[in-house]
């Protein structure tokens, strides 16, 4: 009889393990995954030009070629959410904001982003310096760095170069440092936008 008990409860053992399962299900932390996606109001100029705009996708350091979600605690040093992170890479989230703001506009005849066939008679190309939180002296604010260069296609020529820096106070979080980064790339690309419109082009 012990015999067969044994055997009834290792051939079970199968089946209870899977209804601990069912009923008491593992508990894993989730990560939160963010985006960047504010553009601003921008004045729309009357008297469009009629050229045709490249914007490249934005170029980043291999520390900023990522989707985690950076900060700093002190300076020269940088580390890493562990829960919380972007949904896309600031390059590939960033690509998009600045043609939208750019054709918002009205400034060119066409905007376009790589990829697309055609032929342009200006490139617009931006890097990344610098994106974000820092928590310092009891406060926290988030930072960015974007540098805009204007090239003339048809000689290669640099028309010009600005280096754009926003810093924006925010709460104490991740979450926090997302919503200010979103006020802050806001900031940014109205500021561009006004850079892009100081030059004569045709």
């Amino acid at each position: 009889m012990r015999h067969k008990k044994i055997i009834w409860f290792l051939s079970s053992l199968p089946f209870l393990l899977t209804s601990c399962s069912i009923f008491s299900p593992i508990k894993t932390e989730s990560t939160n995954t963010y985006v960047l996606s504010s553009t601003p109001m921008v004045s729309i100029k009357q008297s469009q030009r009629p050229v045709t705009l490249l914007v490249n996708y934005p170029q980043t350091t291999a520390m900023y070629n990522t989707t985690q979600m950076i900060y700093s605690t002190q300076s020269f040093k940088v580390a890493y959410f562990t829960k919380n992170q972007w949904a896309e890479t600031p390059s590939q989230m960033l690509l998009p904001l600045i043609t939208k703001t750019i054709e918002s506009t009205h400034y060119f005849r066409h905007v376009m982003t790589p990829g697309v066939l055609g032929q342009y008679d200006y490139v617009l190309n931006t890097q990344l310096l610098k994106m974000q939180q820092v928590f310092f002296d009891h406060s926290s604010r988030v930072e960015i760095i974007l540098r805009a260069q204007l090239i003339h296609a048809a000689n290669n020529q640099i028309v010009a170069t600005k280096d754009f820096t926003v810093e924006q106070e925010a709460f104490p979080t991740p979450y926090g440092g997302v919503v200010a980064l979103n006020q802050a790339v806001s900031t940014v690309l109205s500021q561009l936008s006004m850079f892009l419109s100081h030059f004569q082009m045709g």
